[in-house]
């Protein structure tokens, strides 16, 4: 074969290149076997020699001569179109259908900002297509940080199979239907620069829809639970899984999954960066145990190349350092390093969420208390309620054993109940838990019906019991018992989470329930306070907090102080170790005592040496709770 200078033909000449396009049958497998080895100027010169018939006007032209198009596009074929192809077209649409890297590395190409072009991809993508390709692997997930190509990698596959798949509906979603409609036109691009020859009929080609003329149809949704209504997907692709709301991804996950067990073929793919500890973690997390189902490929950041402006590589530590200067390591943490971050986003830190361990339930009392450890003679327990708001919403319950100072969850529930039955279930759970001490939120007039019931109707006697007094000063004289519950003010509020947070970093505090561990993941810092994230809910982590209230009502300064020590480990020991019954006045709240006495009183004032309540919530730091 002659060499010319002319760049484009130096390995055909001019006169063979239209001397193969105008006998077909003379290409052969080795033809375009040595004409790749040149690269992507060789990959071209391939594409160029195989091209079939133009008009003047450079339509594609039909066996029948007539121009192909469709919808305006002359690169796109309308349905059943024939097209005059030769053996070699026949053998390389038949290699391609059986080898996607055949087909990805022969004739996909991108529209990249220096123009279309062959793209080199790198071998984690490759990694990712052999992970996705085996029909067992029904679920993936994965993991990448960001700029590694993930919509790419996918897209590539989604286009093998929307030209050699049949009868199949693939869908795309993400948690906004734009971001789906934009994936899907990656496809559509890689779709664009195919061959004509090598394309199938199109029946609908528009920015949220495609259909071709083999059956596949490929559509775009954002997540809900009305996803793809009216369709079973064969083939599911979720962009940026993580940064769909919890409660959409759960809406979602229920409708669109159960949808597909009747199909004899089918995946899911999950593809997004960390956004904190939440369902993508969760899934994460169960694919890397082999709990779930779940296949995971995992990208390091360090494979995904980096440029300077010259285009010169970019060490990965001087892109490293770039990215913290610029964003802080929280963010790179959490968009390169993969981290699934709580620290500056939940109440509790990551490494903590992390330790956390579902149970499963050894029984369940009605109307819906699940139960993972039955009473124990001689242990102390604390029931606390997070009442509904209107009296018809879901009530939350936790029962904690305090028997010492490795607190545990042993009962847990959330249910929806007649606010005027709920004190016969409480009082039942309370007695069954050696009479175990209940707190009950009384801001909402659910709450204090039931606490007041509790009290005066049952005569509970193991309640706790809020104080008062008539005076907004320091002046003490007349601080009474009040109402019997915990009523919830924004100070309050942060001591309780502080304490239960003191806890659950110490490791004094074991979670069992599922469904209180997942409010942990989605309470984070909003809007200046803690929280539910949007759409989600923390009826269970408020409830659990409220068992804490006790902390607040110690007898003297003396006491309170040892506790706190205790909470931050700074009395750890056994022979120091305080027993609670000495500390919380369990079933004692209503025992007369005198409040000046109780607080050290001194001239009808709180006296400097004891302090008192409030001065307690001033020992803490609240500088990263909102009111």
């Amino acid at each position: 074969m002659s060499q010319l200078k002319n760049k484009k033909y130096r390995i055909l000449s001019h006169e063979e290149i239209e001397f193969f396009k105008n006998n077909k049958d003379k290409i052969t497998q080795d033809l375009l076997i040595a004409l790749r080895k040149h690269g992507n100027v060789g990959k071209q010169l391939a594409l160029e020699i195989l091209d079939t018939e133009k008009d003047q006007d450079g339509y594609y032209l039909d066996a029948g001569e007539n121009r192909i198009g469709f919808d305006g596009n002359r690169m796109l074929k309308k349905q059943f179109t024939k097209i005059n192809l030769s053996p070699i077209h026949i053998e390389e649409i038949t290699k391609c259908s059986n080898d996607i890297f055949y087909f990805m590395d022969n004739y996909i190409k991108l529209v990249t900002k220096t123009g279309v072009n062959f793209p080199e991809l790198r071998p984690y993508q490759r990694g990712f297509i052999e992970e996705i390709l085996p029909d067992l692997n029904e679920s993936i997930v994965s993991p990448q940080p960001r700029q590694a190509g993930k919509s790419t990698t996918v897209g590539i596959y989604l286009t093998h199979c929307g030209l050699f798949k049949k009868d199949i509906n693939i869908g795309i979603c993400a948690n906004k239907a734009s971001m789906a409609r934009e994936f899907l036109d990656k496809c559509k691009k890689m779709y664009i620069e195919l061959p004509v020859w090598m394309k199938v009929g199109s029946l609908s080609w528009n920015k949220s829809f495609v259909e071709f003329d083999n059956g596949v149809r490929i559509m775009t949704d954002a997540t809900s639970s009305d996803s793809f209504r009216g369709f079973s997907m064969h083939l599911l692709v979720i962009d940026e899984t993580a940064f769909i709301r919890p409660t959409i991804w759960n809406e979602f996950e229920d409708s669109i999954f159960p949808s597909q067990g009747a199909l004899a073929w089918k995946k899911n793919i999950l593809i997004s960066t960390s956004n904190g500890m939440n369902h993508f973690y969760q899934i994460v997390k169960g694919a890397r145990t082999e709990t779930n189902g779940y296949k995971i490929y995992e990208v390091n950041w360090r494979d995904v190349p980096r440029f300077n402006i010259d285009g010169s590589p970019k060490d990965p530590d001087v892109f490293k350092a770039e990215i913290i200067a610029k964003y802080g390591e929280v963010y790179f943490a959490q968009n390169y390093e993969l981290a699934f971050i709580g620290s500056s986003h939940t109440l509790i830190p990551a490494d903590s969420l992390k330790e956390f361990a579902a149970e499963e339930p050894i029984r369940k009392m009605s109307p819906g208390l699940n139960v993972y450890k039955k009473p124990e003679e001689g242990h102390k327990y604390i029931l606390s309620v997070d009442p509904a708001k209107d009296g018809k919403d879901a009530f939350a319950v936790q029962v904690i054993d305090i028997t010492d100072m490795n607190f545990e969850q042993v009962a847990s529930g959330q249910f929806q109940i007649d606010y005027l039955l709920m004190p016969e279930y409480l009082v039942e759970w309370g007695e069954w838990y050696n009479f175990a001490f209940i707190i009950i939120e009384n801001n909402e007039g659910a709450g204090q019906s039931i606490a007041d019931s509790l009290y005066k109707s049952y005569d509970y006697e193991n309640l706790y019991f809020d104080v008062k007094t008539d005076s907004a000063s320091t002046n003490l004289t007349k601080l009474r018992k009040r109402y019997p519950g915990f009523r919830t003010t924004p100070k309050s509020r942060k001591l309780i989470l502080t304490t239960m947070k003191t806890f659950i970093e110490n490791g004094r505090l074991k979670i069992n329930d599922k469904k209180t561990i997942d409010e942990f993941y989605t309470f984070i810092l909003r809007n200046g306070k803690y929280q539910a994230d949007e759409g989600s809910h923390d009826d269970a982590v408020m409830s659990l907090a409220v068992a804490f209230a006790p902390f607040c009502n110690t007898k003297n300064f003396s006491d309170m102080k040892n506790l706190v020590n205790v909470l931050y480990k700074k009395v750890d020991d056994e022979k120091n170790k305080i027993d609670l019954s000495e500390i919380f006045s369990i079933g004692g709240f209503d025992d007369g005592t005198d409040m000046n006495q109780m607080y050290g009183m001194q001239n009808g004032h709180v006296s400097d040496e004891f302090g008192g309540v409030v001065n307690y919530y001033d020992t803490l730091d609240f500088n990263n709770f909102g009111e």
